[in-house]
C-alpha cells in the first residue's frame, strides 16, 4: 500500500513497526514488511478509511509515533471481464 522513508538528510538507519496508541484502531488488518505498509488481506478490506499508527526508531535510539489514515477506493478489477 505504502513505503515510509525518511528523508535522505543522512546515512540513519530506521526500522518501523505498528504500535498502540491514539490511531491504532486497525492495526490488525494491516502489517509492515520493511518499510512497506501491507493490507494483511487485501481483499477483505472493504471502501473506507483505515486508521494505524507506525513508529519510526533510528540508529540512534530515538522514535517517534504517528497515525496515519489509509483510504481504500473503488477501483478496477483486473484480470476479469
Amino acid at each position: 500500500l505504502a513505503t515510509v522513508a525518511p528523508a535522505p538528510a543522512n546515512s540513519a538507519t530506521f526500522a518501523y513497526r505498528l504500535v498502540d496508541g491514539t490511531g491504532s484502531t486497525h492495526n490488525a488488518l494491516f502489517n509492515l514488511s520493511g518499510a512497506s505498509l501491507r493490507a494483511t488481506a487485501p481483499s477483505a478490506l472493504a471502501v473506507g478509511n483505515y486508521s494505524v499508527r507506525i513508529q519510526s526508531t533510528g540508529s540512534n535510539g530515538l522514535s517517534v509515533a504517528k497515525a496515519f489514515t489509509i483510504s481504500v477506493v473503488a477501483g478496477p478489477i483486473f484480470g476479469q471481464s
